[in-house]
């Protein structure tokens, strides 16, 4: 993957779930905001951390999942 979007999402999420379970995380919450993993942009981010949320919910705390969240819709992209 070479977006720089979904490269900084998977950044915060590997090392909290592998990185099988963070690909297909990304995917499949890509898909329910009707994008993919290469068009999602930054102002998507938000409604892409709502969503994938609900992934999370299967494999972390609530807690943890709130920071991880947080700290989705606080990404930036370098220019």
């Amino acid at each position: 993957m070479s977006n720089p979007s979904i490269e900084k999402v998977r950044n915060i999420l590997i090392p909290v779930l592998d990185e099988f379970v963070t690909d297909s995380a990304i995917k499949v919450n890509c898909e329910r905001i009707g994008v993919t993993e290469d068009t999602l942009t930054i102002r998507q981010l938000s409604k892409f951390a709502e969503k994938i949320k609900i992934t999370l919910l299967l494999f972390l705390e609530e807690e943890k999942i709130e920071k991880i969240v947080q700290e989705i819709k606080n990404l930036k992209i370098e220019k």
